[in-house]
């Protein structure tokens, strides 16, 4: 897909504040708002906590669905397209595929949170930029809820199948808490990483690839988008390869069992964080199969005119809008405030929901909710970091907000199984609002 601008109008205050949350909300390097590099944002938080001499290791909270969590990782290239990033290479991702597992066993060999190489690199751009001293953290003690390459529940029960893109500058490990999430509750999510457009990217034997975007600008914006819905198709075109019994794995490496069989390819999700939530709908808008997608806090287009398609004519399909913070002055984050999101709303036929977090900001709907505060408890990060990065919404009710409206969303589209959580207007999470026209 090429996504063709339209010619923008000159307004140079209201491009600035628009820029600047594009800026915020899609071109993000490292992962935390405040360590966005000088060229993409105006002014960075400066570290200000003490040296810390204490290694830590932080948690995630444990899924609530019926079902174990199981895991394995795929390297898939693209071997009929150059990378579009870097001459010379050939396109190449990195995939986790998170899935309803058998029931744990007694001992249980559980995935790391971030592989040894990716967590070097985002400890050393992201984290100590931030106030965190280097080695603070046992990356090699922090795990995921998932098993290794466990077998599958019941093979043949055809789970579901949805699909997550992070934000750009972002690890697709940012969604790990909603991906096990989703397992749990018995689908089969596959989180994706952007090579050279994610902060890094750990491919088998250790080579690590990281962010290689150009500088900013519309052009840049739409390729990206552009790209990632290549990148979200082939996945989906590598799926129906594992559905019928082949191993997409650049080096063959064995799946776990039942793998291929325990996917429901004609009941597909999408959603994502910021340039991952755009990317989502817009592929959703393009490709017929998927069913239906969320867009977390992400932005449409290079604001404020060159929209993308999906943007301009909306979707005929489900989709839901989930919104943190202000948009400028004008009141939350929403498809009242925002022109992208309004025209999204405004021209869309199908299911739709608003949801808003306005003491949330740009990272609330990420794992950042659970990490953060963690980091800040134990390792002094600063306030002024936590809170530019996740607002200041009750942590434990943003993650399980989050949680239960993704899968409620999904479990009525994918499912058909009724949800009072969507039904009603009103929110039983004192922190979220349902947004109206």
């Amino acid at each position: 897909m090429l996504i063709k601008s339209k010619t923008r109008r000159d307004c140079p205050a209201q491009r600035g504040r628009l820029v600047r949350r594009l800026t915020l909300g899609i071109l993000l390097a490292g992962g935390l708002t405040s360590l966005i590099p000088t060229s993409y944002a105006e002014s960075a938080v400066p570290a200000s906590s003490p040296p810390q001499t204490a290694r830590i290791v932080f948690s995630l909270p444990e899924p609530t669905g019926a079902y174990s969590v199981g895991t394995t990782e795929m390297h898939l290239i693209d071997r009929g397209r150059p990378d579009p990033w870097v001459t010379g290479k050939t396109r190449e991702l990195m995939i986790s595929i998170w899935y309803p597992a058998r029931q744990k066993s007694a001992s249980p060999a559980l995935a790391p949170y971030m592989q040894p190489g990716a967590a070097a690199h985002y400890e050393k751009s992201t984290l100590i930029p931030a106030g965190v001293s280097p080695g603070a953290i046992r990356w090699e003690q922090v795990r995921t809820h998932g098993m290794l390459a466990a077998p599958v529940a019941n093979a043949h029960g055809q789970y579901p199948v949805v699909l997550y893109s992070p934000g750009s500058g972002v690890p697709r490990t940012a969604g790990t808490i909603g991906a096990e999430e989703l397992a749990s509750q018995g689908y089969v999510v596959v989180t994706i990483d952007h090579t050279y457009d994610a902060s890094e990217v750990e491919f088998p034997g250790g080579r690590v690839e990281v962010q290689a975007l150009p500088k900013l600008s519309e052009d840049t914006i739409m390729k990206l988008m552009a790209v990632r819905e290549l990148d979200i198709r082939f996945v989906l075109d590598q799926l129906a390869v594992l559905r019928t019994g082949g191993n997409p794995d650049a080096a063959q490496r064995p799946l776990p069992n039942g793998l291929g069989k325990a996917m429901d390819l004609s009941h597909i999700g999408i959603f994502g964080h910021s340039a991952g939530g755009a990317a989502a709908l817009q592929t959703m808008y393009d490709d017929r199969r998927i069913d239906a997608g969320i867009l977390m806090d992400g932005a449409l287009g290079y604001l404020p005119d060159a929209l993308l398609p999906v943007a301009e004519e909306g979707l005929d399909r489900p989709l839901m809008l989930m919104g943190a913070g202000y948009y400028q002055e004008q009141g939350p984050d929403s498809h009242v405030t925002r022109p992208d999101w309004k025209s999204l709303w405004t021209h869309s036929t199908g299911w739709k929901l608003d949801v808003s977090a306005p003491k949330g900001m740009h990272f609330t709907f990420t794992d950042y909710p659970a990490i953060l505060p963690q980091l800040q408890e134990k390792l002094g990060l600063p306030s002024a970091v936590v809170q530019e990065a996740i607002g200041t919404m009750e942590p434990a009710q943003a993650v399980s907000a989050q949680r239960a409206y993704v899968t409620a969303f999904f479990n009525l589209h994918l499912r058909h199984m009724s949800s009072e959580l969507l039904e009603n207007s009103l929110s039983k999470y004192p922190d979220i609002h349902i947004i109206q026209d």
